[in-house]
Formats: C-alpha cells, structure tokens, sequence
C-alpha cells in the first residue's frame, strides 16, 4: 500500500508582506484619483460669427442628347463656351473656372416591352468661382441668356470659413464656462477646473436655391439683370462641457 503525504506551506512574513501590498493596490485602483472625485456640472455652450460673403460659387451645366458622339459633344461644348466667354468677364483668376463633370453615355427608352436606342447624352458641368460680387448680376444675366440646361446658385461663401468656425468654436467655448460660473455660484460653489469638453456641432445653414427654369423665366420678367442679396453668413458651433465643483 502508497502513502501519499501532502504538505502545506507556511507562509512566511516575506510572503505576508506582498500579499498585504497587492490587497491594497487593488483597492487603490478600485477608487478614482483624488482629482477625480467629487460633484461636477455640465454645461453647453454657443458660438455664433456673422459675416458678409465674399466669394460665390456658380454651377452651370450643359446636357444635350444627339443622335452621333461627335453632334452631342459638339452641342455640349456649345453651352460651356458662352457661359466660359460670360465668366470670363468676372473672373480674374483661371484658377476660379473649373471642370466639375464630363460625360458621354448612350441613352434607352423601354417601348413595348423593348430597349430602343434614344441617341447619344453628352454633357459638362463647368464650376464658376466670383471673388468680386459687384459682377454678380451682370454673369447671371449673361448666363441666363447662354444655351446651358442648367444653373446653380450663387451660393455664398467666405474665403475664410475655417477661420470664422474656429472663432465660432471658441466663442462657444466661452459661453459654457461663462454658464457653468454663473449655476456654480447660484450653487455657493466654484468650478475654474475644465474636466471634459466636447464639440457638439458646427457649420452654417445651406441657402435654398431655386430651380433654373424658374431663374430665368424671373430673369425674363424682369427685363434683364435680377438684383442679388448676398446677405450674411452664419457660422456656429455648439459645445458641451463638464467642470469640478469645489
């Protein structure tokens, strides 16, 4: 017959110590730093830069459908050149006159049951960038009476629209400390101490735009040049932050 012994160890003092030494750095770790602890108020805050435009962007294109490659592209070509001719006027910078789209399909229309070829659909699409808008009117109204299919805008922007969100971001900044001073001592508290920030949202409100064919019958009514509000831009921001009570 075995005898199996079994021994137990003692453990030593050594031992005893590390053991005490890990219970309280895990105890350590379960708790939130000092700086951590302790009540908080969150607060939002807005931001808000107006301004004039200083730039617009005009999208004029050109689709035709023909019954040859070369009588569609040529017919295209035919309406980006008087809206390039009229831009020309306004533009001092080649750099500002851009081509957005090229296109040159087949086109089919379905007839009892059947693909029937309909022709050839060339088109352009030529982006016009007007830093003077004192020659707004006068391009709108040469392109209204230039055979391009259609037009969008003007939409107005700003040369320096990163710059003017990031003032807005910071004005937004502002705000949420300036409400969070104001509930911390309605509250007989004080909170200097930022713990979080988070940016909520920026940008600027996109502007509507009527359709092409209603521009230029309202440009036909008027008997000419239509006149052109640029307005004012807006550039907002919103943000959300937490400061520590003390």
């Amino acid at each position: 017959m075995h005898h199996i012994s079994i021994t137990r160890a003692l453990p030593t003092p050594l031992t005893m110590l590390f053991a005490a030494f890990a219970l309280c750095a895990s105890f350590a770790s379960a708790q939130p730093p000092a700086h951590m602890a302790g009540p908080r108020v969150t607060v939002s805050g807005e931001g808000m830069v107006r301004v004039a435009p200083d730039m617009a962007v005009i999208t004029v294109e050109s689709n035709v459908t023909r019954n040859t490659p070369r009588e569609a592209a040529q017919e295209a070509r035919k309406g980006i050149d008087a809206a390039l001719a009229a831009a020309r006027k306004a533009v001092r910078d080649t750099a500002d006159l851009r081509t957005a789209r090229v296109s040159l399909t087949p086109e089919y229309d379905w007839r009892d049951g059947k693909r029937v070829f309909r022709g050839y659909a060339a088109g352009q699409t030529l982006e016009i960038t007007v830093r003077d808008l004192s020659k707004l009117e006068s391009l709108l109204d040469e392109l209204y009476k230039s055979p391009v299919t259609g037009l969008q805008g003007p939409e107005f922007r700003h040369s320096k629209a990163d710059s003017l969100r990031r003032a807005a971001s910071a004005l937004a900044v502002r705000d949420a400390r300036e409400n969070a001073r104001v509930l911390c001592e309605a509250a007989g508290k004080g909170c200097d101490e930022l713990a979080a920030l988070r940016m909520a949202g920026a940008g600027h409100a996109p502007q509507p735009l009527p359709k092409f064919e209603a521009m230029r019958a309202m440009a036909a009514d008027a008997g000419g040049v239509m006149p052109v509000q640029p307005g004012v831009l807006t550039f907002s921001a919103s943000v959300e932050a937490e400061y520590r009570m003390k």
